[in-house]
């Protein structure tokens, strides 16, 4: 979906969080209070007239994330005003071109900047939650990489802030070499079947 239903939004990270570029996506795919739809993509309800708008990841660096917002609705909306527009007096073709171009212009922008200025509000607030509360130092190789939290050797979910951090579970090889080399002499013990027991 290309211009005019989508609008790129840029989010510059904080210099203060711990957490960088695709760390910071999978914190808001698990934290962010949002529904998806079916291509994945976030879908908030503006305040600005209950309107629909979906965001999507377009790219990520570790300064910053760079979002799409798509909204048919924000879109059909202006074009129902140009349409007006056509029934207004004595304006003309030219009248109409020039009312059609600023009413576009000045709300479609307006609708955009609306909804941008939302979506920062919600990743600053997800994430200055996240890191006030979840942080953790960790120490070891195996640490979640949303919050720090040290992980166990089968955990497929970080049991601090949620994250899927794994798709299965794994097992350790079973180390042999120790049993090569050696001769080891292995004792079997039977126990005798109680012959009184027998039904």
């Amino acid at each position: 979906m290309a211009f005019p239903y989508s609008y790129k939004f840029t989010y510059k990270h904080d210099n203060s969080l711990t957490i960088k570029g695709d760390e910071i996506i999978k914190v808001l795919d698990k934290l962010l209070p949002a529904k998806k739809n079916e291509n994945g993509e976030f879908v908030f309800e503006s305040g600005l007239f209950g309107l629909q708008y979906s965001v999507s990841v377009d790219s990520v660096t570790d300064r910053a994330v760079i979002f799409v917002i798509k909204s048919k609705s924000a879109v059909n909306s202006i074009l129902i005003l140009l349409l007006l527009g056509a029934f207004i007096p004595h304006i003309g073709v030219e009248g109409f071109f020039v009312y059609a171009v600023l009413v576009f212009a000045v709300i479609y922008f307006l609708l955009f900047s609306v909804f941008s200025s939302e979506l920062s509000r919600r990743i600053r607030a997800v994430l200055e939650n996240f890191e006030a509360d979840s942080i953790h130092e960790c120490k070891g190789e195996n640490c979640c990489p949303a919050c720090g939290y040290e992980l166990g050797e089968k955990d497929l979910y970080c049991p601090n802030c949620g994250l899927r951090v794994r798709q299965n579970l794994f097992t350790k090889d079973l180390n042999v070499n120790k049993y090569r080399n050696r001769r080891q002499k292995f004792n079997y013990i039977y126990k005798k079947k109680n012959e009184e027991n027998r039904g």
